[in-house]
């Protein structure tokens, strides 16, 4: 059922190396950070999953849902992740003025798994 399927991809974030440390307390963090920018006079709704800064580095971290089998997965989970390159860049672009370094991640949630996709904003 539906409600099982988000049990236990909750539990394997939280229970995941990757999960408890995109999680962890940070003195500069954000959830569900919403901004608002615009492109060719259209007004556009963004919203960051996840976004902190440590060792001087902003983090941005968009949370999928997507499930992978076994035999697929390694490459499905990097495959996967660089069709929200896009988004992730949209959201670099609007932290970029405080002038960190970026690093972009997607964190599969089913899977406890994160795949970091090199910036190309900085």
């Amino acid at each position: 059922s539906a409600a099982t399927q988000v049990q236990d991809a909750v539990s394997n974030a939280i229970s995941s190396e990757a999960g408890r440390w995109i999680l962890a307390k940070r003195e500069w963090e954000g959830n569900e950070l919403a901004l608002t920018s615009s492109s060719d006079g259209l007004t556009l709704s963004n919203v960051i999953d996840r976004t902190f800064i440590e060792n001087c580095e902003r983090w941005i971290i968009d949370y999928k849902t997507a499930r992978f089998d076994a035999a697929t997965a390694e490459a499905g989970f990097v495959t996967r992740a660089e069709t929200f390159r896009p988004q992730l860049e949209r959201y670099a672009m609007l932290s970029a003025g405080a002038g960190l370094p970026i690093r972009m991640a997607i964190f599969f949630v089913a899977h406890g798994h994160l795949v970091e996709l090199p910036a190309a904003v900085n």
